[in-house]
């Protein structure tokens, strides 16, 4: 990539030389796997809030999550870059988190049984008044 990265085809280039994989896959191999420039290191908890952020503005526009653009925000405010494929997984597996929760809510809702509130008669201290007899 060193050789070939500057030029637009370079991709093309490389499929040329290895044939058994197609520019693609080499692309998609590069950007997910290969690139030095990615962290190995997971999300940290504010690299995560920042994400949430990002998402919910875009989510509160009603524009469509462009990957590419949080990656870039990303790594200009936290000096990290990663793939946009691994932000996207750690959305997934949130909203994934959030469905499981809301489903087992509504189960434990619908299958609990009503609890009444057990009945003190505030008068059985009462010296003035018959105690009733329960």
């Amino acid at each position: 990539m060193a050789s070939l990265g500057h030029l637009d085809d370079c991709f093309v280039r490389i499929a040329q030389i290895i044939p058994l994989y197609r520019p693609r896959q080499i692309a998609s191999r590069w950007r997910n796997k290969l690139d030095p420039q990615l962290s190995p290191e997971p999300l940290t908890t504010r690299e995560k809030i920042f994400i949430n952020n990002k998402i919910r503005n875009c989510e509160m526009d009603d524009e469509h999550i462009c990957w590419r653009e949080i990656v870039r925000d990303l790594e200009i405010a936290f000096g990290r870059r990663h793939t946009d494929n691994k932000l996207r997984n750690y959305r997934n597996s949130i909203l994934r988190i959030w469905k499981r929760n809301r489903e087992n809510l509504a189960m434990n809702q619908f299958n609990r049984a009503p609890i009444e509130p057990k009945f003190v008669p505030k008068f059985i201290d009462c010296p003035f008044r018959m105690n009733p007899m329960f």
